[in-house]
Order: structure tokens, then sequence, then C-alpha cells
């Protein structure tokens, strides 16, 4: 088996926090508000590079809280700038030094940058403020790790596992540092545990093939890896791959030990994320492709590269791909609302309200698309038709504070004032921080 960076072994931790407060006027509050859940979005769907975008819009319309110095910091160490998701990270413990998850990701990019002894002053007010915070203990374990002190990072990763008895990625990455140490009886047991708590954990058997292959237990080595291949392990698919050209010989021989052509095909488009997460556009696009010439309805593979070419401002070829997926499948919600905010994006509203009325003709009953309605009607100024489609969404999900929050925007943007205050207070009963600014600012009770 070839050698695998420690990068690559090890879990990292990050805080993704998908709601954030408000400050400055309403207007502005809103806007910025709306550029950040747009930057959210993006970088829940996997596109940090337009997540960055918004983001930006967000600051610059004066909307500065935690959640969005932290969504930056995490965008911009997604695509790889580590040196300005510090910069962002810093900026916002200035302005917030009480907040754990701005020290927690901020350590995190600095062990990307290999500055493992300033990530540990970080992690370590991480955990000072929130003494059993998982998250922290397990990214201040990889700076010592980085820094080759296994014995520390032992100690971390197990106050991350105990501070939190669920937090499997702990109890992994107790068993690659063990790995490191040439404890791999002790590796193995680990990952055992790993597995009778979590038998899907892929990447566990792959570490117990390792550790087989140390101990020159050949069989046992590719048991475990044929284990980890079927549950997709990525670090599983490397292997399986050869070397980094991607040898083809390496590939049939391997299609006969572990699977039939459509396991083949997963193995392609599992491959396709991991290089997808190390921003490969390349390796990405052939591994996806590789996939869908093996399963020509291979959905997930069209919907992924639809994604990866608008990342790369392709956005014809992004449009494409969409399509391909709804032809496969036409009641892909996910596609047709991501069709829709592709053409959005690029300014063609007319097929933006087409995709997202099929998407609520295919499922009318998810509030998502009528909430997405009610954006680009209410970005046009047609405020009316905003409200009817927001009026819609509450009407599916009676609990989405967003929805009555953007209703209350277009009704304070008609002047009609009651009604804007009557949809803040119940957006702020809800905990939407905006509207609860909003509040504030108006001098409503909630």
């Amino acid at each position: 088996m070839r050698i695998i960076s420690f990068a690559l072994l090890l879990i990292f931790a990050l805080s993704f926090l998908l709601r954030s407060e408000q400050t400055n006027s309403v207007q502005n509050t809103s806007t910025g508000q709306y550029y950040s859940d747009m930057g959210v979005k993006h970088l829940f769907f996997g596109q940090p590079d337009s997540a960055v975008f918004y983001f930006d819009l967000s600051l610059k319309n004066n909307y500065e809280t935690t959640d969005l110095y932290n969504n930056l910091g995490i965008a911009y160490t997604e695509i790889g700038e580590y040196n300005k998701a510090v910069d962002i990270l810093q900026k916002g413990i200035t302005l917030y030094p009480r907040q754990p998850q701005l020290y927690n990701n901020i350590g995190k990019a600095l062990n990307f940058l290999d500055e493992h002894n300033k990530a540990i002053d970080f992690l370590s007010k991480a955990v000072e403020i929130e003494k059993l915070n998982p998250e922290a203990y397990l990214n201040l374990g990889n700076s010592y790790f980085g820094k080759k002190e296994y014995e520390k990072a032992l100690n971390c990763f197990t106050k991350s596992y105990q501070a939190n008895a669920e937090y499997f990625d702990a109890l992994y990455n107790i068993g690659v540092t063990l790995y490191f140490m040439k404890e791999y009886d002790k590796s193995i047991s680990k990952q055992e545990e790993l597995i009778q708590n979590s038998p899907d954990y892929a990447n566990a058997y792959y570490m117990i093939a390792m550790a087989y292959n140390k101990k020159n237990e050949e069989n046992k080595a590719l048991n475990y890896v044929a284990k980890s291949a079927e549950r997709l392990s990525p670090l599983a698919i490397s292997d399986l791959f050869g070397d980094d050209d991607g040898s083809e010989t390496v590939v049939r021989d391997n299609i006969k030990k572990y699977g039939n052509n459509r396991k083949y095909s997963d193995l392609y488009f599992y491959l396709g994320t991991v290089f997808e997460n190390e921003d490969d556009i390349y390796g990405t696009i052939r591994c996806y492709e590789k996939a869908i010439e093996i399963d020509p309805y291979y959905k997930l593979a069209y919907y992924r590269m639809a994604h990866v070419y608008y990342k790369k401002g392709e956005i014809a070829k992004s449009i494409e791909c969409f399509l391909k997926t709804i032809e496969i499948d036409p009641n892909s919600l996910e596609a047709l609302n991501d069709l829709g905010l592709v053409y959005h994006n690029s300014g063609n509203i007319e097929k933006a309200i087409y995709y997202y009325k099929l998407a609520i003709e295919t499922n009318p009953d998810e509030y998502l698309s009528y909430y997405n309605m009610g954006i680009v009607y209410s970005k046009l100024g047609d405020y009316v038709s905003g409200i009817k489609y927001y009026e819609l969404a509450i009407l599916k999900n009676p609990n989405d504070s967003d929805s009555y929050c953007e209703l209350a925007n277009c009704y304070y943007s008609k002047k009609e004032f009651k009604a804007a205050n009557e949809n803040y207070i119940k957006s702020a009963k809800l905990g939407n921080a905006t509207a609860q600014d909003a509040c504030k600012k108006l001098k409503l009770k909630w």
C-alpha cells in the first residue's frame, strides 16, 4: 500500500454555523443578511468560491457578526486561501474575543499552513473559553500531530472523545495516532471500537488494513481494504487506484478484486469528490465523466459536475449538467431549485422563475421553492408577488423564521408598517436574529 499523508488520514473539525446575528439599519441589515444567507447556501452546496463572493458583499453592507466572520474564514480555508482565512478570523476575534469557534477555525487554518505553534495558541484559547469543546480539542490534537508530538496529540484526541462520546472523529484520530506511534494492536483495537459504534465509518477499516499491513498480515490487510472500498472510503479508493496517474491496469485489476461495474462507477464518483474537496477541477471532472461513462444514468455524478462547472464559471456546461440530471430524474427537487438559482444569479430571471415553478409542481409541499420565488420577486421590486410566495412558504412551514422576516421586509418596502411589524414580531419569536434586531430598532416587543 502507498503511504498516505497525515493530512488526509486525520479528520479536521470546523464550526459551520447556518444562522447569523444582525446589526445596522433594518434595510442594510436585510441586505447583509440576504447575502450572508446566500453565502451559507453556496458553502453548504460545496461552492466555497461563490460563498466568499456573497460573504464579502455582506461585509460591504456593514453586516458584521460572529457567524459571518466564521463562515468567511471557513470558505477561505476550503478554497485553500489559508492566509486570508487567518486574516478574516483574526478580525472576527478582535470584534468578538469570546467566541470559541473563531479560535477553533483560525487554528485549523494555521494547521494547514504548518504553523502549528501559532495554531496551538489559538486552539488553547478555544478550550479555555469552552472547556468541553470536542472540535477544538480535535484540532489541537492535529496541531501536536503535525509537530509529531504524538503523546500530546493522543491526549487531546482523548479529551475530545471524552467531551462527546459520540464524536467518532476523535476516536478515529486516536487510532491513527496510535498507528504512527507503532502501537499497531492498540490502533486496531480503537478502530474496531469505532466500527462497533459506527459500522459505516469507512476509513476505520482502511486504518485497520494499514496496521495489519505493518504487521505483515497481508490477507487481513487486503480483507479490510476491500471492506473499506465497499463503504467507499476515499483513502481506500486512492489506494485502489494505484499511482497518482490513475493507471488503467491497476484499475482493471481492482475491478476484478473489488466488485462489478456499478460499484466501480461509485468508486470513480467518490474519488471525484476527493478531488473536488482538494479543488482539483480537472481530476474531479475526469472522475465524474468516467462514472457517467460506466453508468450513463448516474444522476448524482451529473449533479455534482454541474456544481463544479458553476464553480469554474462555465455556466453553460453547468446548466447542461443540471438539465441532464433533470432528464434522468424529472422530480429532482435539488436540481430544479439549483438550476433556478444558477439562472437567477446569471440574470435570467424568466428561466429562474420557470424552474422554481417546476420545483413547486414537483413537490408542492416543499417550502424552500416558494421562498426562492419570493426572493426573486422581492429583489425585482415586485413586492406583491413576493408577499404571495412568502405567505405560501409560511403555509408549508409555519416555523420558518426567514420567511416571516422576508415577508416583513416586503411590507416594509410597501410602507405597510403595521403588517411589517406583525411579521417582524412573528419572526423574532421564532428566534430570527435579523427580525429581533429590527424589533429593537423599531421598538417592538416580541
